[in-house]
């Protein structure tokens, strides 16, 4: 079993039948693997520990996982143009890049003082973000007049309609909450 694990300070751990490798190390190793017509099973290379979103890099993870932007395109039904903008966190439709994250059967939480919240349709994530901003004393004016967007786009947050990428990060920075993205 191959765990790769992604560090706050940016750098990959990867173990593999608990033996820690480098990154390039693995990747020699699913390159031979590949060259020598010789299977590896990609749900044996798919665990991810929770890692804060600054520090997530898509590209990364995707080869990590034996898929190329096209594959993913092909596989989501979404343009290479898209996901190539959101493998560079490109401002794009925070939905879609919800989407690519569920197909590759990731998570997301928002964390806020060690209260955390899956971001999913199932959870009241946009209670969970209006009572933050209510605790800080804000309004969704301040809110939006920090962001740099209108105070419609934080309320349409509020109720579960989300802003494009860079939008929702920089409102999730002003009230100091915290995205993570992990393995299922």
């Amino acid at each position: 079993m191959a765990e790769i694990r992604y560090n706050e300070n940016g750098s990959i751990t990867l173990s593999v039948n608990g033996k820690e490798e480098t990154f390039e190390q693995v990747c020699l190793l699913v390159n031979f693997l590949r060259e020598n017509n010789l299977e590896i099973s990609l749900e044996e290379i798919k665990t991810l520990d929770t890692v804060l979103f600054k520090h997530f890099d898509l590209r990364e993870y995707l080869f990590s996982i034996n898929k190329t932007p096209a594959i993913l395109a092909a596989e989501t039904d979404i343009t290479l143009s898209t996901i190539e903008k959101i493998l560079n966190k490109d401002d794009v439709n925070m939905s879609i890049f919800k989407d690519i994250v569920q197909h590759l059967n990731l998570e997301m939480f928002l964390v806020k003082d060690g209260e955390a919240i899956k971001f999913t349709p199932h959870h009241k994530w946009g209670d969970f973000l209006t009572k933050i901003r209510r605790k800080a004393g804000l309004s969704h004016r301040d809110v939006a007049k920090q962001v740099g967007c209108t105070n419609v786009v934080v309320g349409s947050l509020e109720m579960k309609r989300l802003p494009r990428l860079q939008t929702f990060c920089k409102i999730l920075d002003t009230l100091g909450v915290e995205l993570y993205i992990q393995s299922k």
